[in-house]
């Protein structure tokens, strides 16, 4: 998930309240659209336990050096240069959310699992799997952005190697 924010006319505590509500992995901002000192939000951002996690790239008009600098001491996972097109921001935020650095290998056979999200379960199947296993991609999620556990059904685990 990533949230974008566009123009809060509200005050500081407004923005951080609506940020940790939404619980963002991606927060992606411009000088337009916020209100306050992007400095101001890069550390409230690394100091609050609850949104330390949250990955912050910056948009600016500004491509020197010393700003690049700034956000990156900052926390920033990084700075985008206006203009930029679709592919430019694809690509930036897969470089800051590591998209790109995974080992992902396909299952020979689909993995039945299933996918517990509160006290309710959904039967699934996963399609890939990263060679540490830390990192799956399931057929179907029914509340995106909610985290959720995964059973394996153990009869079929014997039943899968990865591709090399």
């Amino acid at each position: 998930m990533t949230a974008m924010c566009k123009g809060f006319k509200a005050n500081q505590l407004f923005f951080l309240h609506i940020l940790a509500c939404k619980r963002g992995v991606c927060l992606v901002f411009s000088v337009g659209y916020v209100f306050f000192s992007k400095p101001y939000v890069c550390r409230i951002i690394k100091a609050d336990p609850t949104l330390r996690a949250t990955k912050v790239i910056i948009v600016t008009g500004d491509d020197s050096a010393a700003t690049r600098e700034l956000y990156k001491g900052l926390g920033c996972g990084a700075v985008l240069n206006k203009p930029f097109t679709k592919s430019d921001i694809n690509s930036t935020v897969g470089k800051v959310l590591g998209v790109g650095t995974r080992q992902i290998h396909r299952v020979n056979t689909v993995i039945p699992c299933l996918v517990r999200i509160g006290p309710g379960g959904y039967d699934c199947r996963i399609l890939n799997i990263s060679a540490s296993g830390m990192y799956i991609e399931i057929d179907f999620l029914p509340e995106p952005g909610r985290n959720f556990e995964v059973e394996f059904i153990v009869d079929y685990i014997e039943n899968i190697s990865p591709d090399s």
